[in-house]
């Protein structure tokens, strides 16, 4: 009897050291963060649209299922819009509001899920034909669990968002020349 209870002592302080190492890795400078690049070979007036207008962003974000535009006044500080996401046989519902925004430039938003916030920020940078697309947000998680999981999560997320940025690409650079 006396080896099981050691077992059990040993397998409870294997999973508070885990538990322990998550929540200090949950600490680091950079927790929630994400940051991605991509220049695309295109204006930056032909890039712009795709980060904001419904159907073009159903082009190239992987999971979006549907976007659907709450707010009338077209692109304004404030504009809202509901999205459907699908994750496996999973969907879920985030809602974004425009925080920011200069035309062919910067567009800054808020996504709100009941388990996450994300302040995301694409700022471009126009170089003759040429546009490099920057892309930063900060996730904040809501659930103790997804807090406790953020060394997991967040990294899962910047991938996500890589791949996507390359289907936005090639997208775009599919798009013919003006």
């Amino acid at each position: 009897m006396n080896w099981i209870a050691r077992i059990t002592m040993a397998i409870l302080l294997l999973g508070a050291l885990c538990m322990l190492v998550l929540m200090l890795a949950g600490l680091r400078y950079n927790a929630g963060r994400i940051e991605a690049t991509i220049e695309i070979r295109r204006p930056a007036a032909v890039v712009y649209p795709y980060l904001h207008e419904p159907d073009s962003l159903k082009r190239w974000i992987s999971g979006l299922v549907q976007d659907s535009v709450l707010t009338d006044g077209g692109l304004r500080i404030g504009a809202r819009s509901r999205e459907v996401m699908a994750a496996g046989r999973d969907k879920f519902v985030m809602e974004s509001t425009v925080t920011g925004f200069e035309m062919n430039k910067r567009l800054d938003q808020m996504v709100t899920h009941p388990d996450f916030d994300i302040y995301e920020r694409m700022h471009l940078d126009e170089r003759g034909n040429v546009t490099q697309l920057h892309y930063s947000a900060k996730i904040n998680y809501h659930p103790w669990l997804a807090r406790l999981l953020e060394p997991v999560l967040t990294p899962d997320s910047r991938r996500e968002i890589q791949d996507d940025l390359s289907a936005l690409k090639r997208v775009v650079e599919a798009l013919p020349e003006k």
